[in-house]
């Protein structure tokens, strides 16, 4: 799969343990892992998680952040407005 763009998982700012939010860490681990450019994308600027130490590539929702039309966006379900900023 070749899409020129990136792949971004955008996660919740939790500070408390969350599954979904280490699933999502997982999935970009794997992805990055097998050579494809996949990110966390938090929209609090420099937020790691004080949970879970991981080594993924992050991207921060500031100022400077944009979207490509190659990209390829996973939001969480219940993130409703993430998902209605990209409409």
């Amino acid at each position: 799969m070749t899409t020129n763009g990136r792949i971004l998982y955008v996660s919740y700012d939790s500070a408390t343990p969350a599954g979904g939010v280490r699933t999502i860490y997982s999935h970009v681990s794997h992805l990055v892992k097998n050579g494809y450019p996949a990110f966390i994308v938090h929209s609090q600027t420099d937020f790691k998680l004080p949970w879970l130490e991981s080594s993924v590539p992050i991207l921060y929702m500031g100022k400077d952040f944009k979207l490509s039309p190659n990209d390829i966006v996973v939001v969480p379900e219940d993130y409703s407005a993430v998902l209605e900023a990209l409409r």
